[in-house]
Order: structure tokens, then C-alpha cells, then sequence
């Protein structure tokens, strides 16, 4: 089949071998919808299959997620988010109702992040995409924020939302010292306190900060 056979050539494209005839269409829109068939003429028989097209419109995303996928909760933008020093965290930054999928991307200048591929699920006639990032913090990453940003066509600006860090640094060592009026049980950690006697009990905590280097 040659292209003078096609209403308009810069639309559609015909791809034929021995097998089979491939029509291609360019630049879909919602004027292509509609019913196509495919007629196979032989000198007796006349065969045809048929099948709807619906080209769906594109649409942008409306908000950016993030999920602590530990507890289920959901992030406020420019949360401040507590972390300990070294324990792992997952969060999804999680974009809906797009068509076609956004593109997700976290930004952040914590060192220890480890961000996974993306997954787009399909729900309905749009689209969920998904992207996880594993934190493991350090004492440096206090006060630093992470950004995860959803860029799509039908967007004129980057939609984002965000979360600082504050990192919590866990003593190393607590140490209960007491006033010399408490017995102390040999072997054991109780404190024999007599009636009317007063008494000084006091914890102090000790921290090791160059080991979080």
C-alpha cells in the first residue's frame, strides 16, 4: 500500500509486510476517537475486525505526597520531621490522577539516601506513580530539608513538597549516681532508702559525637 491511498500521510502511516498491515497514528488527539476496522479482501471471502480507539487528555498532577511508610502518615509541606541518628527511614513520595505518569525526583543534599526506581500503577483512566527513598541520617543532616518534586507536561511549574530534618543524637552512656544516705544492694540494682532521710538520686547522660562522623 502506498501513501497516495492515505486521506492524509503526515497523520497516518501504513506499515505492511506479507503478514500484516500496521497502521500508525501521529500526534494523537481526541479527533481520532472512534471505531477502526480492518478488511481482508479475498476473491470469495470478504473478512473485517473492528476495534474503538478513546485518546484520553493529558492531566497534570494536583499534589505530592510523602508517606512515612513506617507509621502510614501522611507529611504536611515543610513538616519537620524527627529522626534518630543512624536508623533507617523509607519514605514514598506519591503523585495521582495523572495522565500520562509525572515524573518524580527527590532533591536533597543528605549524603546517606538511597532513592529506588520509580513504579506508576494504573488506577481508572490515570495513573499513581510511587518513588521511595531510604534516609539514614547522620548528626550533620540536622536542619537539612528533602524535596520531592513531580514534573509533568501539562505543568508550567515544578509541583513539590518538602520536610526538614531533626536528628536526634542518643547518648552513648546513662550513668545514676546517689547520695552517700542510700544503700545500694551488692549485685543488684536496687536503692535501700530510709524514712525521713533526704536523698539525692541524679542521671547523667554522655554522648559520643565524633563516632556519628
Amino acid at each position: 500500500m502506498s501513501t497516495c491511498c492515505v486521506l492524509n500521510p503526515t497523520k497516518y502511516m501504513f506499515t505492511v509486510d506479507d503478514h500484516s498491515t500496521s497502521l500508525t497514528i501521529i500526534n494523537l488527539t481526541t479527533f481520532d476517537n472512534g471505531q477502526y476496522t480492518c478488511i481482508v479482501l479475498t476473491l470469495t471471502t470478504a473478512l473485517s475486525s473492528n476495534t474503538t480507539l478513546t485518546v484520553l487528555n493529558a492531566v497534570p498532577p494536583n499534589a505530592v505526597i510523602i508517606v512515612d511508610s513506617l507509621n502510614q502518615v501522611d507529611y504536611q509541606d515543610n513538616q519537620t520531621v524527627l529522626m534518630t541518628v543512624s536508623e533507617q527511614l523509607n519514605v514514598t513520595c506519591t503523585v495521582q490522577g495523572t495522565r500520562p505518569p509525572a515524573l518524580i525526583e527527590w532533591s536533597n543534599d543528605i549524603e546517606r539516601i538511597q532513592v529506588m526506581d520509580q513504579i506508576n500503577d494504573v488506577q481508572g483512566k490515570s495513573y499513581a506513580s510511587h518513588r521511595v527513598a531510604t534516609i539514614t541520617p547522620s548528626k550533620d543532616d540536622h536542619n537539612k530539608l528533602l524535596r520531592c518534586q513531580a514534573f509533568h507536561r501539562e505543568l508550567r511549574n515544578v509541583l513539590q513538597s518538602a520536610f526538614s530534618l531533626f536528628i536526634q543524637v542518643l547518648p552513648r552512656e546513662l550513668q545514676i549516681t546517689y547520695s552517700r544516705t542510700i544503700t545500694n544492694q551488692t549485685g543488684t540494682n536496687t536503692l535501700i532508702v530510709f524514712e525521713n532521710v533526704p536523698v539525692i538520686i541524679s542521671c547523667r547522660a554522655f554522648w559520643w559525637y565524633h563516632i556519628y562522623q
